[in-house]
């Protein structure tokens, strides 16, 4: 039987609801649940595009408090993880774990509509919007709406780069 230790009753309950599947925090915009609050507060992060917290070498912003150490590693040649096969170095576990996918020619996160595969869920979840018709990016100067901010972005300077616009995602 496996034994394991738990520091307070509140993290033997988080631990159960990964056997029980359990998961009481819903998500009222994606409507998606989730077994940990902060789970939860991390998908409305990425529901509205939220990003409090910030790095003061450069510009970016990032959703979790975590971010700002990892991308620290990319202003700096620190590099600590490497390929088992070709050696080459990587800031970090995410990294080289989807780098390892070329190696292998492995991309799990399979389209049910079209069979297409992709490397992460992401690309898999952008791609689903092309299924759905879904374009939550809506620019409010000509109505426009995309499946991606960066292309709204890219609509804002090519097309209306005169026009000073208030960023505003729905």
């Amino acid at each position: 039987m496996f034994t394991k230790n738990f520091r307070s009753k509140g993290s033997l309950v988080q631990h159960f609801r990964i056997h029980t599947s359990e998961k009481p925090y819903k998500c009222d915009l994606c409507m998606g649940n989730f077994c940990l609050k902060d789970n939860l507060f991390e998908q409305l992060r990425i529901n509205t595009s939220e990003k409090p917290y910030k790095y003061n070498i450069c510009t970016n912003n990032f959703r979790s408090k975590g971010s700002p150490v990892q991308h620290l590693r990319i202003h700096t040649i620190d590099k600590p993880r490497k390929c088992d096969i070709c050696t080459k170095n990587f800031h970090s576990k995410s990294s080289i774990d989807q780098y390892l996918r070329v190696h292998i020619s492995k991309m799990p996160n399979k389209c049910d509509i079209c069979t297409k595969n992709f490397r992460s869920k992401d690309s898999l979840f952008l791609h689903l919007r092309f299924h759905t018709g879904e374009k939550p990016y809506k620019f409010g100067v000509c109505d426009k709406s995309f499946f991606q901010k960066s292309h709204l972005i890219e609509h804002q300077k090519s097309i209306h780069s005169n026009v000073a616009v208030i960023e505003q995602f729905y």
